[in-house]
């Protein structure tokens, strides 16, 4: 069983169809946890930025010190993944 999973983002819409964002991944585990976000940013000084966040294990708060901005999707990936220690991550 994988312990982490890069998803895309799903949206329940008002209409209760299920939709993905092609620019918003969670980081899961099979249980359908989110330990971390990475999402493309449209508008304003970070526009076309992907900016990350990670999700404190402890409070399961995301707070902005484990947050930040990247160039690339990969990178923001690899940021998040370097602040969690995926040995604490449960997998069911």
């Amino acid at each position: 069983m994988p312990i982490k999973k890069w998803r895309l983002t799903q949206f329940k819409k008002i209409d209760g169809t299920v939709d993905s964002n092609f620019a918003d991944w969670s980081l899961t585990n099979p249980l359908d946890e989110t330990f971390a976000r990475v999402f493309r940013v449209a508008e304003g000084k970070n526009s076309g930025l992907w900016y990350w966040c990670v999700n404190d294990l402890t409070t399961s708060k995301f707070v902005k010190e484990n947050a930040g901005y990247s160039s690339s999707l990969a990178d923001a990936k690899a940021e998040c993944e370097a602040r969690l220690n995926l040995n604490q991550i449960k997998t069911a």
